[in-house]
């Protein structure tokens, strides 16, 4: 079947370019409609729809002339303002360009044998395993279970060694865990480490954060990213959370401007002044 957006100019044959994997890439997806990219309300990726803060755009504007310069690799006023704002220890805390790149930094450091992972879930996960050339173990979510993690499935899954996924919530499946059965996992599995992907966790209202496992679990790795609440997608911005000494995988090199990053988490930036009413006024409706 032909497509309907016709042939795209710049690529060999007029071929059409292959779809996007992941959501997001709206360029892509407006050539293939052949429309422009303004003219497309995007539902690919799970983005704040009230966009960003009003703060936002003049952190920006006043922290532009920082791109002249390197970025500070350790992330330092990015770390302190998060550290600050969720009050932990700084060293617990490790940046990253989003949490694309913390996830692929996690494999490379954690998946000596394997990489677990819940079926439906976020397919980055399974993309940085097939990069790092590192097998794929599935516990699959039932939906006559209502797509709820069956604890039972993953223990008898995971082995010591293993590297293990979990959305909370899940991605697409919207479901929490249950932070007791996790840190009964956890515990009863301390050769495992368990990244938690709480990525859309800002989403729901007195959900549980992970986080407070960290201190007692070692194997307990928590990450967050502001692209989906703060929707800013475009500057990349996610943390990990775990215990001292488990943060020497930190990535190499942090390729957000520091300056722009100090604005944007300071006292006048978007960690520390999420505009939380306007988004909790759209869910209520």
């Amino acid at each position: 079947m032909a497509d309907p957006a016709g042939p795209v100019a710049g690529r060999r044959g007029g071929e059409a370019p292959p779809r996007p994997a992941h959501g997001g890439n709206i360029r892509q997806l407006a050539r293939l409609a052949g429309v422009d990219p303004g003219r497309l309300l995007d539902f690919s990726a799970s983005i704040n729809p009230l966009g960003p803060p009003d703060c936002l755009r003049p952190a920006v504007s006043a922290a532009i002339s920082g791109v002249v310069h390197y970025p500070d690799p350790e992330s330092e006023e990015f770390v302190a303002a998060l550290a600050a704002r969720l009050g932990l220890d700084p060293g617990w805390i490790v940046a990253g360009n989003g949490s694309t790149e913390l996830i692929h930094a996690l494999v490379g450091a954690f998946a000596s044998r394997r990489v677990t992972l819940c079926a439906p879930s976020y397919v980055g996960y399974r993309e940085a395993a097939r990069a790092a050339g590192v097998e794929v173990a599935l516990v699959p979510l039932r939906e006559e279970n209502g797509f709820a993690l069956d604890w039972r499935d993953l223990d008898g899954v995971v082995r010591p060694g293993d590297l293990v996924f979990l959305g909370h919530p899940n991605n697409p499946t919207g479901v929490l865990l249950d932070r007791e059965r996790l840190r009964a996992c956890a515990a009863a599995h301390p050769r495992t480490m368990f990244a938690v992907d709480e990525a859309f966790i800002d989403f729901v209202p007195g959900a549980d954060s992970a986080l407070t496992l960290i201190g007692g679990h070692p194997n307990i790795v928590v990450l967050r990213s502001l692209t989906k609440f703060y929707a800013m997608p475009g500057l990349r911005l996610g943390f990990a959370v775990a215990a001292p000494g488990a943060t020497a995988w930190n990535p190499v090199f942090d390729v957000t401007p520091a300056a722009l990053v100090d604005a944007i988490v300071t006292e006048k930036g978007v960690v520390t002044a999420p505009d939380t009413a306007k988004l909790a006024a759209l869910m209520a409706r």
